[in-house]
């Protein structure tokens, strides 16, 4: 039985990627001796064991399996992020496919901010599809595996204009859906065919939740807003977005009044079939509100942005660490975070700003602000997912 116990043991990692370990260091990740009544009956609940160093390692970086992009290093079971985009300013959202990611901002040596895209690896110059007149952020964009769709806010001859516009995805066609005078559009997301986006009147505060077919047609009014959006998902049944009135709120998507889900101050969120998950910056903790009855559960304090997901974890950024936790709270696992060697002589600070879960990967956005006291760069970086 002991002969058995021990074989079993010393199997390699091929079936446990994905399996969270806590930050203690290699020693930790391995199980310590089990009796053998007990031993066959909790292997399964044992953490992984790896015939490798997972401080080091690259292909079984902190947990077994775990292999890191490329030829970036493991360094202390954390693998080091692929850099999208460097040296960027005024970086708003951000999305990806296999092979490019399309942002808004301005890159290094530019000077409009554009709709970028940019091959991933590629140290070529992006291209680029459009210049906005008053260099605003964008704060965010829907895609498809087609084309992309914007919510444009233009400043044009001292008169604000607010358009819808579908970009194809090679930036070079676009179709303007939709068309506002003296109107602020922000937040906008895909649904079924729909794109619900927030319009509001310039300096008003608070507007309408709009719908329109990607195809075209008249736009509708579904609800009302009591506050500047900054953020809108939909599923199947309802919109959801969270305003500068520090609320979450959701309204039909037929059509209907708004209703409170949750308060708390927040630019981003991220949603499953069930929950919704956020960070609320006015209290710093990280939440999941139940969407059928908008029970509100905190898993953790000190985040300051994220709370992406998949289907086993949720990505967040914990006192300027990427972390990763089990949906249900624990434990936490740092994936990454910014070693002197890696802000040069002049970073004063850096913030993750974004987090996203991309196809494998998890996409951040980190703000750095340098001696000189000049606008803060932008950087994109990407990380496998555990």
């Amino acid at each position: 039985m002991k002969k058995i116990l021990l074989l079993l043991l010393m199997i390699g990692c091929g079936s446990s990627a994905g399996t969270i370990n806590n930050d203690a260091g290699p020693a930790d990740a391995r199980p310590d001796a089990v009796s053998t009544v007990d031993a066959v009956q909790s292997l399964d609940a044992m953490p992984p064991v790896c015939m490798a160093d997972i401080a080091n390692d690259r292909n079984n970086c902190g947990a077994c399996g775990r292999q890191c992009l490329g030829t970036n290093a493991c360094r202390i079971g954390r693998c080091e992020a692929e850099t999208v985009i460097e040296n960027a300013t005024k970086l708003g959202d951000f999305t990806a496919d296999n092979l490019f990611a399309y942002y808004t901002g301005i890159p290094l040596s530019q000077t409009a901010h554009r709709v970028w895209k940019m091959a991933i690896g590629s140290p070529n110059p992006p291209a680029y599809a459009y210049i906005f007149a008053d260099n605003n952020r964008i704060s965010q964009f829907a895609f498809d595996d087609s084309q992309l769709y914007i919510a444009d806010p233009i400043l044009l001859g001292g008169s604000r204009y607010a358009k819808i516009t579908k970009y194809s995805k090679d930036l070079t066609a676009s179709v303007t859906l939709a068309e506002y005078q003296e109107t602020v559009t922000t937040a906008i997301c895909l649904q079924s065919g729909f794109l619900y986006y927030a319009t509001a009147a310039t300096g008003a505060n608070g507007g309408d939740i709009r719908k329109i077919s990607t195809s075209g047609g008249a736009p509708s009014i579904i609800s009302v807003t009591t506050g500047n959006v900054q953020f809108i998902m939909a599923d199947a049944t309802n919109v959801f977005w969270v305003d500068n009135t520090a609320a979450l709120r959701r309204a039909p998507l037929a059509s209907g009044l708004p209703v409170l889900v949750a308060a708390g101050r927040s630019d981003f969120f991220d949603m499953d079939d069930v929950k919704i998950y956020m960070v609320r910056k006015d209290t710093q903790d990280l939440v999941t509100v139940d969407k059928a009855n908008s029970q509100l559960r905190i898993l953790g304090v000190g985040f300051s942005a994220g709370g992406a997901v998949d289907s086993t974890y949720i990505y967040a950024a914990q006192n300027n660490k990427l972390v990763a936790m089990l949906k249900n709270g624990s434990p936490i696992k740092t994936l990454w975070e910014a070693l002197p060697e890696d802000l040069g002589t002049c970073i004063q600070t850096y913030n993750i700003m974004r987090t996203k879960v991309i196809g494998s990967y998890v996409y951040f956005s980190v703000s750095k602000s340098n001696c000189a006291g000049n606008e803060p760069k932008n950087f994109l970086y990407r990380i496998a997912r555990l």
